[in-house]
């Protein structure tokens, strides 16, 4: 059965503005910018446990905007890259200096937006229509440590908070950790696979032109990590052509085109152009998909 918490994106914009104005009215409106930044934060960090990204999951996030902000202009590639990248969560600076003005006028505007970031994450975790336990855990995760700040910070307690476990419709993993899982099984599956074959047994695949196998060799001690499969690769120029990048990038024809899907054939990442720290990037990603790590 589908999640009661599951909302149209427009009525989830009508939600989100008027549990930000009831924030607004107690914090000051100052604040706008910076928590819209840390909603759509939270949105990747718990869609990162959920089944997958998808347009859904798109579309609410063009919604996370404040009553007189600029709506954003998310696409499925670039969120998927945000939410796949996501890490651990931290609280954001601006809700230490809420605490610590908490603190000093005896007020509980952070406890406040606590239960607001409980109320919203259950939506925008609902929009594909099931919380998964996964989900509900992130969530609580991201709770309890603005909770713990406040209570660092003596900020006394509100009844009635909400728990997101108790609003899960489906065990289902996470897409990553699906992935992660099945990287390992297909890793197990090769190495046992080729015990006891000859070498030439298991030579019987496709092999690289020996232009790749130079820039391979060459370049392999460079990336030890990476799986033993991993087989650099340039397109030629009428492949590239073939691939209608202007259709793929909405117009831009910036290069490289860095691309990764799951076992399951899904895009979990996209970047598109060279960017500082794109290989850490990279190299995150991978682990994530074939190593799970994080």
């Amino acid at each position: 059965m589908p999640s009661t918490w599951n909302r149209a994106p427009e009525d989830f914009h009508k939600i989100y503005v008027e549990n930000t104005e009831s924030f607004y009215r107690s914090a000051g409106k100052s604040l706008k910018k910076d928590l819209d930044a840390f909603f759509t934060d939270c949105a990747f960090r718990i869609w990162s446990h959920s089944t997958g990204t998808t347009q859904e999951k798109v579309n609410m996030a063009n919604e996370i905007y404040s009553k007189g902000q600029e709506k954003p202009n998310w696409l499925l590639w670039n969120m998927t890259e945000k939410v796949c990248s996501s890490g651990e969560f931290l609280p954001p600076l601006f809700f230490w200096s809420l605490v610590e003005e908490d603190a000093r006028s005896h007020t509980k505007s952070s406890r406040l937006l606590v239960r607001i970031t409980t109320n919203i994450l259950l939506y925008l975790a609902a929009c594909d229509y099931d919380i998964t336990d996964a989900e509900a855990k992130a969530i609580t995760e991201i709770t309890d440590k603005l909770s713990a700040l406040c209570d660092s910070h003596d900020i006394p307690r509100s009844s009635g908070g909400l728990n997101p476990f108790d609003f899960v419709t489906s065990s289902a993993p996470g897409f990553l950790e699906n992935a992660g899982a099945q990287g390992t099984q297909n890793a197990q599956q090769g190495a046992t696979k080729t015990e006891g074959k000859t070498d030439t047994e298991q030579e019987e695949k496709p092999l690289p032109t020996q232009e790749e196998l130079q820039s391979f060799r060459s370049h392999r001690k460079d990336f030890d990590e990476l799986p033993d499969n991993f087989i650099f690769g340039v397109a030629d120029p009428e492949t590239i052509e073939a691939m209608h990048i202007q259709e793929l990038t909405h117009g831009s024809q910036e290069l490289p085109i860095l691309m990764m899907a799951d076992t399951f054939n899904r895009v979990v990442w996209f970047h598109q152009g060279y960017t500082i720290g794109i290989a850490d990037q990279i190299m995150s990603v991978i682990r994530q998909l074939t190593i799970h790590e994080k």
